[in-house]
């Protein structure tokens, strides 16, 4: 469905395993204006752990009949990597010049990055500047790059390879590519314990391949890729925007669950787990001994609410997440030292009934279905479909959204 017809718009595409979504927005008078949307489930694979050329076969022919039935008019997107397949890690290093951070940051990733600097595309940003006064722990806050269970991530992979798109990961501060250097003559240790301040950093890293991989579907598919970022930084700018509040993201797609927590409006922790809306209808379907169909009917319908069996079963499928989401929280509390305000649900099970309230009362903190078009103009008419799909489009909505910054 095509809603205007002028300026030059920017594509949000979120490359899912399982579901392809596409967002077009323009600026008009400064405000992100919606273009044009579109929605193709069907399964095209799993782009990091599947086959490499059937997936990117697939891919590349669903992005080109959903951008034509869409119709969409620009030829310049915006993508994500999966949250689970990009490393990042929260480090402490003393306040110094921006040269010499540059690095010290290098320095540091060749302890802390699980591959070899060679491999990886690897981008920084300062998060704070704080005191030494022993609130803050200079321990750091990673994860690894594994598609296995909890994988923390986080920052714009904004610009990519040399021959394909010119520059660095971050549009902020960068560390460039390519490995450390080994001429580096930085003690990080010994400067931390006499430093009166330090930046807190968060590293990131992305796998040169990956990278590649998401760089040729769009080629192939006859699309401009402007950038690439991590899942995470579009949630976080698409459902938190300019909001400074400490804030945790739980983020059900169809097969895995995202927890994200958002410091400064910036992602500090991402975990991620496989168990998503698919996994809550299957326990369903399974026990009762019904068909999928029909399951998730009964979990679309009942959900966490009622006196009926499917919640008990929902409940405990839910285990797994519940114990990711305590984790992560007692992990970024003990290294922060900062408490969560708010929670936002977004994904495809976001609006599985008494969702929110069941959040609420086992974290006991404020748990809303967050609304990612709440940025952008839209005609009138179309919000009651808008907000119906809204959960499933914070990705793409924030990925295009990027460009309006």
């Amino acid at each position: 469905m095509l809603f205007f017809k002028k300026k030059q718009g920017f594509l949000g595409v979120d490359l899912g395993s399982t579901s392809l979504k596409l967002v077009e927005l323009r600026s008009e008078k400064g405000v992100p204006t919606l273009v044009t949307y579109g929605y193709a489930e069907r399964a095209m694979g799993d782009i990091v752990r599947g086959n490499a050329e059937e997936v990117q076969k697939n891919a590349v022919d669903l992005l080109q009949k959903l951008f034509k039935s869409a119709g969409a008019e620009s030829y310049q997107a915006i993508s994500a990597l999966p949250n689970f397949s990009v490393f990042n890690s929260v480090i402490t290093l003393p306040v110094m010049s921006k040269k010499d951070l540059t690095q010290a940051i290098q320095w540091e990733a060749k302890k802390v990055v699980p591959m070899p600097l060679e491999e990886v595309i690897l981008d920084w940003e300062i998060i704070e500047e704080v005191k030494t006064d022993g609130t803050i722990s200079p321990s750091p806050i990673s994860a690894s790059l594994s598609s296995e269970k909890s994988a923390p991530s986080e920052t714009p992979l904004a610009k990519l390879e040399k021959e394909n798109i010119e520059g660095s990961l971050s549009n902020q501060n960068t560390s460039g590519l390519g490995g450390i250097s080994n001429s580096s003559s930085i003690d990080v240790s010994a400067a931390s314990s006499k430093e009166r301040k330090l930046y807190r950093v968060l590293l990131t890293a992305a796998s040169r391949s990956l990278v590649k991989k998401y760089v040729e579907i769009f080629r192939l598919a006859n699309l401009q890729l402007l950038a690439i970022e991590t899942e995470a930084f579009a949630l976080a700018r698409a459902l938190v925007g300019k909001d400074e509040a400490t804030t945790m993201i739980i983020d059900s797609s169809a097969v895995t669950t995202d927890i994200v927590i958002i410091e400064k409006g910036i992602p500090v922790l991402n975990r991620s787990i496989d168990v998503g809306g698919v996994t809550l209808t299957r326990s369903i379907a399974n026990i009762l001994n019904i068909d999928f169909k029909r399951a998730e009917q009964f979990k679309r319908d009942v959900g966490l609410g009622g006196t009926s069996k499917i919640p008990g079963i929902i409940e405990q499928a839910l285990k797994p997440v519940v114990e990711e989401i305590n984790y992560s929280l007692n992990l970024y509390q003990n290294k922060a030292g900062q408490t969560i305000e708010k929670v936002i649900l977004s994904g495809g099970s976001a609006y599985l009934p008494d969702l929110d309230n069941y959040f609420a009362k086992l974290l006991n903190v404020k748990v809303v279905i967050g609304d990612p078009w709440s940025r952008v103009a839209y005609p009138a008419d179309l919000k009651p479909a808008l907000q119906e799909v809204a959960p499933r489009f914070a990705v793409a909505i924030g990925l295009a959204l990027r460009q309006m910054e």
